[in-house]
């Protein structure tokens, strides 16, 4: 069920056939005008560094918009080559953090042998192994419908990569995906995805545990302070000027803070979506606003906002100094999030103070 030929190499073949020798676009124009760094597309063409869902379809409508061609993600995808013949049986696969399993003698049989349990246990297998070891169970239906079950609290990292690079190569014939989560009252309602939706969504699981597993190779410094130590006098400050009731961005407007400030909406355990972000922050405005920031090509720091601003809104405001890579720029600024709600909708406020290199 694997393919010899994964998405990421896909994509980098397409790419290197819209690019120099082949035709006059060269690497460093492409990345000035899709507003990415050289870097991210030089390891593009390599074929060795994940392509998210939203680095794709930014590069599709790049070369819609740019050079009158729509086929890239056809082209990726090999669409005019997928089989429409419908399968003659369904199929139960299991996918975990280490390979994807065909169980064709169903579910249940399958994480009883992995399992060590007897045919005689009573318990629904399926729903513990679900739940206690993060594996995702899978039913491709013969009518090209894909059932997914998991546990949004347990779902394992590896296997939500996994299923989505089976998705974008042996499962590309899909026509729908049905996803089923795991809550204390059983399994929850489905969500109907299309294939590419799918494909997002098992991206923004797989990135949430990013920074926790990979910190430590990134030589970033990202250290919480205490609301009245000294380097966050200056949010201190400010904080002590608002109003009990005052929108927090009126609030920046009217302290000259706007160009530093950033508006963030927290919409659940996966959506965290920048509605606004400051002019003087040096951030790619047009790839960043508008969307989930767990979309975004560095899993690093699309791991770190999701981290910061779900943990601002249990916890209250946050004051952090860093030092981090963002769009291949090392930045040291020092931040204050704010949590507040707009009508129904809960917010996060985010305002900097950018430090200079070598500033503490």
């Amino acid at each position: 069920m694997t393919s010899s030929v994964s998405f990421e190499q896909r994509f980098a073949a397409a790419l290197r056939r819209r690019l120099f020798p082949h035709t006059a676009l060269r690497v460093k124009q492409m990345a000035h005008e899709l507003g990415y760094s050289e870097d991210t597309l030089q390891r593009w063409l390599r074929g060795d560094h994940r392509v998210y869902a939203g680095a794709a379809e930014d590069v599709d409508r790049y070369f819609i918009r740019y050079h009158k061609d729509s086929n890239f993600l056809r082209e990726v995808l090999d669409l005019e080559r997928l089989d429409p013949t419908p399968r003659t049986d369904d199929l139960c696969l299991w996918i975990t953090e280490g390979a994807v399993h065909q169980a064709p003698a169903g579910h249940a049989l399958f994480a009883r042998t992995a399992l060590g349990l007897t045919a005689g246990v009573e318990q629904d297998v399926v729903r513990y192994t679900v739940a206690n070891l993060g594996w995702v169970a899978c039913l491709v239906r013969a009518d090209r419908r894909l059932e997914i079950r998991y546990a949004s609290k347990t779902l394992d990292p590896q296997a939500a990569r996994r299923l989505r690079d089976w998705l974008l190569t042996d499962g590309r014939a899909i026509a729908e995906v049905r996803a089923l989560a795991l809550g204390p009252d059983g399994w929850g309602e489905a969500t109907i995805f299309s294939v590419s939706e799918a494909v997002r969504f098992l991206d923004r699981w797989a990135v949430r545990v990013t920074l926790r597993q990979t910190l430590g190779e990134a030589n970033w410094t990202v250290q919480r302070e205490r609301p009245d130590s000294d380097g966050q006098a200056e949010f201190q400050r400010f904080l002590t000027t608002l109003a009990p009731s005052e929108d927090p961005m009126a609030a920046c407007v009217r302290a000259g803070r706007m160009g530093t400030s950033s508006l963030l909406w927290i919409k659940g355990e996966a959506e965290v979506v920048s509605l606004y972000i400051g002019t003087d922050l040096g951030l790619p405005i047009d790839r960043f606003a508008y969307r989930n920031v767990l979309d975004r090509d560095d899993p690093r720091y699309a791991a770190l906002v999701y981290q910061h601003m779900t943990e601002c809104v249990k916890e209250g405001p946050t004051f952090y100094h860093l030092e981090i890579d963002i769009a291949g720029r090392r930045r040291r600024y020092r931040r204050v999030a704010l949590p507040f709600n707009a009508g129904d909708r809960q917010m996060v406020m985010t305002t900097v103070q950018l430090l200079d290199p070598g500033t503490t």
